[in-house]
């Protein structure tokens, strides 16, 4: 009788213990920080200075906003990130500022 439950009690935790690292291996999230003030002042200072309408203005806002998100949810997923912004943290993460510029500067067509 002891030792079934001993068994049964081995077996559950190896059950667990191989579960938590498939798991972790799968599922798990890494934390990065980008710069979102850099990222906006940068393209301000590419487009602020050109003479454009208020039609072509409210385009061209609308053209970086969606293709900022979609570059920001296109990295996260990529690489299974969570993004954190960069004035509210101070830490060691990894900085991915830069590459979301290039990024957006590929898709955007700067």
């Amino acid at each position: 009788m002891i030792k079934h439950l001993l068994i049964s009690i081995i077996c559950g935790l190896i059950g667990g213990i191989t579960f938590s690292i498939v798991h972790h291996q799968f599922y798990s999230q890494s934390m990065a920080v980008i710069n979102m003030d850099q990222i906006i002042s940068s393209h301000l200072h590419k487009y602020g200075s050109q003479k454009l309408n208020d039609k072509e203005r409210k385009h061209l806002t609308q053209s970086f906003s969606s293709t900022l998100n979609q570059v920001i949810k296109d990295v996260s997923d990529e690489n299974n990130l969570i993004f954190l912004t960069d004035p509210a943290v101070i830490s060691t993460l990894p900085d991915y500022t830069d590459y979301i510029k290039e990024k957006i500067e590929q898709q955007f067509g700067i």
